[in-house]
């Protein structure tokens, strides 16, 4: 099963070392860029290594967003990640 992502899902179980949890659920979960300079930049490295990992196993990959309009007050991950989920 496909899945689209922002960024809580995937750094809160990166942060309690369960994301495997979505490798058990999802064939793939796709994220736009802006999720995935927001996980780069997570302050725990042992989070950070687990999602790395989740990257390179091809778990987690980054899919381009066509032009998204702006959504109110959101951040721009959940913007991306919407725009995403509808095009998907």
């Amino acid at each position: 099963m496909l899945a689209v992502s922002n960024t809580s899902p995937i750094s809160n179980l990166a942060s309690i070392g369960r994301l495997g949890l979505l490798q058990i659920q999802f064939e793939t979960v796709l994220i736009p860029k802006a999720v995935a300079d927001e996980l780069a930049a997570h302050p725990d490295p042992a989070a950070r290594a687990l999602i790395q990992a989740a990257f390179d196993a091809g778990l987690i990959q980054i899919c381009g967003v066509n032009d998204s309009p702006v959504l109110g007050m959101l951040h721009a991950g959940e913007v991306e990640t919407i725009a995403l989920a509808s095009g998907a």
